[in-house]
């Protein structure tokens, strides 16, 4: 199964996501990893990004995808069978809600859902599952 891997910027779950994706080859999944500009650019408390972009390509024995050219591979020429989006974030899910696609990360999904393949989200974001409780009138 062609299995498309977009990884958004939850820097402190980037560890598990390497699990993750070990688990997902061992079963057999080919897959292809896509990351959002902010994992590839930014070293963080949680490791260089260098790092962790070297270790997604040795797990998934190929090159990650950097930027919307690339990603646009994911429509008719090179479909998935499923996008998997670990983990996403509030900041990738708003973008998405509202059809940007300023990045490789955006532009994978928006390929994938008009190959009208499924797309799988982990959700990873305090900030989007908070919520206030009001009263009502």
């Amino acid at each position: 199964m062609k299995l498309g891997v977009v990884i958004t910027a939850s820097f402190c779950t980037l560890k598990k996501v390497l699990i993750v994706l070990k688990s997902l080859k061992e079963q057999g999944y080919d897959l292809y990893p896509v990351l959002s500009n902010k994992v590839i650019d930014y070293d963080t408390r949680f490791g260089k990004a260098e790092d962790f972009v070297n270790e997604v390509k040795d797990i998934c024995g190929r090159d990650v995808v950097k930027d919307i050219v690339e990603a646009e591979k994911f429509g008719p020429k090179n479909k998935m069978d499923a996008m998997l989006v670990l983990p996403a974030t509030g900041d990738f899910m708003a973008k998405m809600a509202n059809g940007i696609t300023d990045n490789a990360a955006n532009l994978a999904v928006k390929a994938t859902l008009r190959n009208q393949s499924p797309i799988i989200i982990a959700v990873s974001t305090n900030d989007g599952l908070r919520f206030k409780r009001t009263k009502h009138c």
